[in-house]
C-alpha cells in the first residue's frame, strides 16, 4: 500500500470516528444533586438553567418543568458541549437533578464533559432558597429504613402539602411523557400491581412501560390542565385533565381519575382510568 493511500485510509477512519459522540463512562465524583420542597427545587432548577446558559455551547430548546435540553444541530463534528438535564421523582419525595454533557467528537470535548458534569453537580447542590440547608434534605439523604423509622416515630407522617405536591408533579410528568419516549416516568409512578383503564381497555405496568418505550406515536404534546388531590391517610384520589395535540391538528382532553397509595414511604398509582374527549371544532 502506498504512503498516499495509507494516509487517505487513516483520514477516513479519523473522520468516521469523529462523528461518534464522546461518552463519559466514569461516574462523577460529585453526587447528583437533589432537592426537596418547592422553594429548594425552584432554586436548584434555576441554578441548573443558569449553568447551561453559561457553559453549554448551544442554546436551550426545551425548557419545561422537568427537562432542559440544548439545541442539537444535526450530526456535525464539534467539540462544543451539548447538555440535557432532567428532574426525576424519587421514592422518598425528593427530586434528583440529573445532567448529561457530551459532544460529537470521539477525541475530546471542550470543556471536558466529565469535569463539567462534576462542576454542574457541585454548583446546583450549593444553590438554596435561603442559604441554609432545608430540613427536608436531611430526610432525603437517609436510607429507606431510616425514613420509615422516622415516619413511625411518635406517629408522625410527612406533611400533607408535600404529598400533594409530589402527586401533582408526578401527574404533570406523566402527562408530558405522552409526547416523548421516556418510559422512566411510568416506571417511577406506577405500582407493580397497577391497573390502567384507557377508553375501556385495561393494561398493567409492563404494558404501560412497553407502550411508552415505543415513542409518542402521533402525539405532539400533552400538558396537565389541573389535578385535584383528595388525601385519606395513605391513600389519595386524584381527578384531573390533560390537553393533547396530535398530528393533523387534532386536539382533545384526557379526563382521568387516579388512585395513589403510599407504601413503605413511596407514593405510587395503583389504579388509573382515562377517558378521551375531543375538543369540538368551532362552527362557522
Amino acid at each position: 500500500m502506498s504512503a498516499r493511500t495509507l494516509v487517505s485510509v487513516i483520514a477516513v477512519l479519523i473522520a468516521g470516528c469523529a462523528t461518534v459522540p464522546q461518552i463519559v463512562r466514569e461516574a462523577p465524583s460529585i453526587p447528583t444533586p437533589t432537592c426537596m420542597g418547592a422553594a429548594d427545587c425552584e432554586a436548584k432548577w434555576s441554578a441548573a438553567r443558569s449553568y447551561l446558559l453559561s457553559h453549554a455551547s448551544y442554546k436551550i430548546q426545551n425548557d419545561s418543568v422537568d427537562r432542559l435540553e440544548t439545541y442539537n444541530p444535526s450530526n456535525e463534528v464539534t467539540v462544543g458541549l451539548r447538555a440535557q438535564v432532567s428532574k426525576a421523582i424519587q421514592p422518598d419525595g425528593s427530586y434528583a437533578i440529573v445532567a448529561k454533557f457530551w459532544c460529537n467528537n470521539l477525541i475530546e470535548c471542550s470543556p471536558n464533559a466529565g469535569k463539567t458534569l462534576e462542576d454542574f453537580n457541585r454548583t446546583v447542590a450549593a444553590a438554596t432558597s435561603g442559604g441554609a440547608v432545608p430540613p427536608q434534605l436531611v430526610v432525603a439523604n437517609q436510607s429507606p429504613a431510616a425514613i420509615k423509622g422516622n415516619e413511625n416515630k411518635g406517629g408522625e407522617k410527612a406533611p400533607q402539602v408535600d404529598a400533594e405536591k409530589y402527586i401533582k408533579d408526578g401527574e404533570a410528568a406523566w402527562a408530558e411523557s405522552m409526547s416523548t419516549n421516556d418510559a422512566s416516568v411510568v416506571k417511577r409512578i406506577l405500582a407493580d400491581d397497577c391497573v390502567w383503564i384507557l377508553e375501556g381497555r385495561a393494561t398493567d405496568k409492563a404494558g404501560a412501560i412497553a407502550a411508552a418505550a415505543k415513542g409518542p406515536g402521533d402525539f405532539i404534546s400533552n400538558h396537565l390542565d389541573y389535578a385535584t388531590v383528595h388525601l385519606f391517610g395513605d391513600t389519595a384520589i386524584v381527578q384531573g385533565s390533560d390537553t393533547w395535540t396530535r398530528r393533523g391538528d387534532k386536539t382533545g382532553h384526557f379526563i382521568w381519575t387516579d388512585t395513589w397509595i403510599r407504601r413503605n414511604g413511596q407514593w405510587q398509582i395503583v389504579a388509573a382510568q382515562d377517558t378521551v374527549t375531543p375538543i369540538p371544532t368551532p362552527g362557522p
